[in-house]
């Protein structure tokens, strides 16, 4: 198995160039500035949102053993076709490959360590 180090550092949100996602981190922005931590769920409306609901995937944060799962509560039709499964109420590692999770579970785990949104460009 070949180990790597993913390398994450704090940047602008000008970094994120596409103006969806920019919307997106705007307003998560704009609520945790205003509440002064992580804004709950349901408040999170950015523009257009009922767009985008066909390529987002929510999940809800558990914890078993020690280990941090991702129990997928909306997935949209585009993800699904993609997975070719629902994962609607499974963990997000148990419908990924495993050699994409391989990359995936250190996003997923620095987010949930620093408690903010975490902008991932791959090479």
């Amino acid at each position: 198995m070949v180990f790597f180090i993913m390398h994450f550092e704090s940047l602008s949100p000008w970094a994120v160039k596409s103006i969806l996602q920019r919307d997106f981190l705007n307003e998560w922005i704009r609520l945790y500035i205003r509440a002064q931590q992580l804004p709950p769920r349901d408040a999170f409306q950015p523009a257009r949102i009922e767009d985008e609901m066909s390529d987002l995937m929510f999940y809800d944060v558990v914890t078993i053993d020690g280990t941090s799962h991702y129990r997928i509560t909306h997935e949209g039709g585009r993800i699904k076709d993609s997975y070719g499964v629902t994962g609607v109420g499974r963990a997000l590692h148990e419908i990924v490959d495993p050699a994409v999770w391989y990359y995936l579970a250190p996003v997923y785990q620095t987010c949930l360590e620093k408690r903010l949104p975490v902008y991932t460009i791959f090479n």
